[in-house]
C-alpha cells in the first residue's frame, strides 16, 4: 500500500528539493538556498521593486553621458555629483538658513558672527555684550576684564545695562549677592 503524501512536505523555492517545513512561512530548505536566491533576485534589474519600473534613458547634466537608470537620477555618477555639488555657498550669508550672524538670546549670551576679531573663538563668534562695551570703550577687552549684566539677563545688551569690571571684582559682588541672599533664608528659616 502506498504511503500518503505528508502534507508539511514542499519544493524549495530555489533547488526545488522537498523539505519538512517547521512553519507554514518557511520556503526555502536551508540558510544557503535563502542567500542565494536572494542575491540572484534581490539586486539590480530583478530586484522586486524595480521590476516593473521602466528604464530610461537620461543625459548627466554635468558631464552629458547618456545613462540608463530606473530612479529619478540626474547625475550618472559620485564624481558628476560632487562637482556639481561641491561649489554651492554653505557658509555665511549665502546660506539658506542664514539668520544674521546672530545667535543665542533666550536667556543666553548672544554672539555675533565676526572672524575678523582678534578675539573671536575658533568659529567665529563673539560675546554680543564684549563688542557693545570694546566699541564704547573704543578698545579691545582684556583678558581680566568681565562685562557685567546689572539686571541679570544675558540677552540683554544695552550700553545702560553693561558695566566693565575685573574678574575679582566681578565675583566678589556675586558672592555678596549669594551671601545675603543665604542670610535671608537662614533668617526667615530661623522665624518658622
Amino acid at each position: 500500500m502506498p504511503r500518503p503524501p505528508i502534507k508539511n512536505r514542499e519544493p524549495c523555492l530555489q533547488c526545488k528539493n522537498t523539505f519538512k517545513r517547521r512553519t507554514t512561512k518557511e520556503k526555502f530548505c536551508g540558510r544557503n538556498c535563502y542567500f542565494q536566491h536572494k542575491s540572484e533576485n534581490h539586486r539590480g534589474e530583478n530586484h522586486h521593486l524595480w521590476k516593473n519600473k521602466p528604464v530610461v534613458e537620461k543625459q548627466c547634466e554635468i558631464c552629458s553621458t547618456v545613462f540608463t537608470t530606473r530612479k529619478n537620477k540626474i547625475l550618472c555618477s559620485k564624481k558628476c555629483a560632487i562637482q556639481k555639488f561641491a561649489g554651492l555657498p554653505k557658509k555665511g550669508a549665502a546660506n539658506v538658513n542664514w539668520k544674521g550672524g546672530r545667535i543665542g538670546g533666550n536667556g543666553w549670551y548672544v554672539c555675533l558672527l565676526m572672524p575678523e576679531h582678534p578675539k573671536c573663538n575658533k568659529m567665529g563668534y563673539i560675546q554680543e555684550h564684549r563688542y557693545v562695551m570694546e566699541q564704547e570703550l573704543g578698545r579691545y577687552l582684556e583678558k581680566y576684564e568681565v562685562v557685567h549684566h546689572k539686571n541679570g539677563k544675558k540677552d540683554d545688551n544695552r550700553l545702560s545695562n553693561l558695566v566693565v569690571m575685573t574678574k575679582r571684582e566681578h565675583d566678589k559682588m556675586h558672592l555678596d549677592e549669594y551671601r545675603k541672599k543665604r542670610s535671608v533664608k537662614l533668617k526667615i528659616n530661623q522665624l518658622t
